[in-house]
């Protein structure tokens, strides 16, 4: 092996360490984003298979065979990695002239076929891809999706422990400002526009961008707060002052203690504005799906369901991404990233693709809802509904999208 290539490999495997390292040694694969998309889309476009589509609704069986290449435990999501770096088979493979596998040259050995063309066209589209820019993305929807990072007694906790830390570890000294919004409720994952022009939203944006971009979005369900994190990705300040901000929603957020902070005018200190609120204590919540019936205003009815739910949470999570590739194209499943492994994260990942931005009604009850299992047989529920009606008109137009 050359000096060159030595090099090259130990690169390779530095960037294998360092992802392993953000995606908390694979158990969080949502966090490679589009990145991990085209890692799927790849694979797929190597079966070379002509029943399988990329761009449309596919048949039980060829989603059957598409599931195969979706990790489903963090063990393949390493496996992946290592084949995408250590032995550098898709990102950043450094050798235009790599060898396909023998299966795909002919008796002759001048013929290939069109199963090795899809892969050589796949890989060289992978050579595009900007590792730095890979980890950089992974690292932003690491700190929106997980931002356990904000108590750092927490942190330490949580990392001796090799665990995510529970609704009573995750109470924080931080001080962050609410936007309190109706018009707006955020899943995990989603990203919105803002335009903050009030002087309290104003300094929301300031005070948010000084502590990492981190603020809460509050709305309210029948005079019950809702409040979900979410974080400042990009924004700019207009010449009139106000601040146009790109947000990214993280988990959501149960507020213990809130104060009022003054805002005064910038062009007379005399004036004093609306005060901005300010959570003095807050604690990131998790599901609790010992409770049953929590969810049944929510639109789903749990008589009779199993006393022991969370037991099927895995089960239920590989039937409902079955249906999606059946009532959805493998493009439009994954443009945004993995499906996330835990079954909780995916319950709301999965919730996107079947409700509408506007429906704020539906999305503050699945938000309030504390039972994973419940969201996850609504959401197979409906997705069975669709896929039955493709299958009996075969139009593959009906294809649900994601907002």
């Amino acid at each position: 092996m050359t000096s060159k290539a030595v090099k090259s490999a130990q690169i390779n495997r530095t960037f294998y360490r360092h992802f392993l390292r953000l995606s908390q040694n694979g158990e969080r694969p949502e966090i490679f984003g589009n990145f991990g998309t085209s890692q799927i889309l790849g694979d797929v476009a190597r079966l070379g298979n002509s029943e399988i589509s990329l761009s449309k609704p596919n048949k039980q069986s060829s989603t059957t065979k598409i599931m195969e290449y979706i990790p489903s435990n963090s063990r393949q999501v390493r496996i992946a990695l290592r084949n995408a770096f250590v032995n550098e088979q898709s990102f950043n493979s450094n050798d235009d002239n790599s060898n396909d596998d023998n299966s795909s040259v002919t008796n002759d050995g001048e013929q290939i076929t069109q199963m090795a063309e899809t892969k050589r066209a796949e890989q060289r589209k992978m050579e595009k891809i900007d590792t730095f820019a890979a980890i950089r993305l992974a690292i932003r929807l690491s700190s929106v999706f997980y931002p356990e990072k904000l108590d750092t007694r927490v942190v330490a906790k949580s990392a001796a422990n090799h665990k995510i830390p529970s609704d009573e570890e995750v109470v924080t000294n931080l001080t962050l400002p609410i936007f309190d919004y109706q018009n707006a409720a955020l899943l995990t994952g989603e990203q919105t526009s803002f335009n903050f022009f009030e002087p309290r939203y104003r300094k929301l944006v300031t005070d948010a961008v000084s502590q990492g971009g981190y603020f809460l979005l509050r709305g309210y369900r029948v005079n019950l707060p809702l409040t979900v994190m979410v974080q400042i990705i990009d924004h700019v300040a207009t010449e009139d002052g106000n601040h146009i901000c790109v947000c990214a929603a993280g988990p959501r957020v149960d507020v213990l203690g809130e104060d009022k902070v003054e805002v005064r005018s910038t062009d007379d200190a005399s004036t004093i504005n609306d005060p901005l609120t300010v959570a003095t204590g807050f604690q990131l919540l998790r599901d609790h799906d010992d409770v049953d019936n929590d969810c049944e205003d929510a639109g789903f009815d749990s008589s009779g369901q199993d006393q022991h739910l969370f037991r099927n949470n895995n089960e239920l999570r590989s039937d409902c991404l079955e249906l999606l590739l059946r009532t959805s194209s493998v493009e439009n499943t994954f443009k945004a990233g993995l499906p996330p492994l835990d079954a909780e994260a995916f319950s709301f990942w999965s919730l996107r693709f079947l409700l509408a931005g506007t429906d704020f009604a539906s999305r503050r009850r699945w938000l309030e809802c504390r039972s994973t299992s419940q969201r996850l047989r609504y959401v197979k529920g409906v997705l069975e509904m669709f896929a039955e009606r493709i299958d009996n008109t075969d139009d593959t137009d009906m294809a649900i999208k994601q907002e």
